[in-house]
């Protein structure tokens, strides 16, 4: 008992609380790191979407990759034009979507935890309204340009997209 007591002499649990607690500043910075990656993970997998499908598309329709609606996948031509046309737009949208979050995400530095947690959250629902409204905007123009069989409509067949 004695030489429990001798090695718990020097012991002092606010010490070591404070020891294994992380300093604030490293915490706010963590967390500002962490929050601007989330915000710039979308704008880049968008953007390399968009260029894998632009540069690269699948060939044929497959339930893995690429823009998948059921015109779409209705025929070659229909999968062609689909990822032909969603490989541009989320190209684009990766690439402006890139720029302004990086703008965006400088504008982090400075402010508090919960202020900075507040504006990624709104920089993900803007990311996530203009996914959104990009898939809807490629889906009606395949639906526009392609039959229910995957066959180009005659209004559109000068079109060589």
């Amino acid at each position: 008992m004695d030489s429990l007591k001798e090695l718990l002499k020097g012991f002092d649990p606010e010490m070591l609380l404070e020891s294994l607690l992380p300093e604030m500043d490293t915490f706010v910075d963590f967390l500002q790191l962490a929050l601007r990656l989330c915000v710039m993970v979308a704008p880049l997998v968008l953007l390399g979407m968009g260029l894998y499908l632009f540069l690269k598309p699948p060939a044929e329709a497959n339930h893995l990759i690429g823009f998948r609606s059921y015109r779409a996948m209705a025929s070659v031509e229909s999968w062609r034009f689909s990822q032909r046309l969603a490989g541009m737009v989320w190209g684009v949208l990766g690439t402006v979507l890139t720029i302004v979050m990086a703008i965006l995400c400088n504008t982090m530095a400075g402010k508090n935890a919960l202020d900075m947690a507040m504006f990624a959250t709104s920089c993900l629902i803007w990311e996530l309204a203009l996914v959104a409204l990009s898939y809807l905007a490629i889906w009606i123009t395949v639906l526009v340009f392609f039959d229910h069989k995957g066959v180009r409509r005659e209004r559109f067949a000068h079109i060589l997209f």
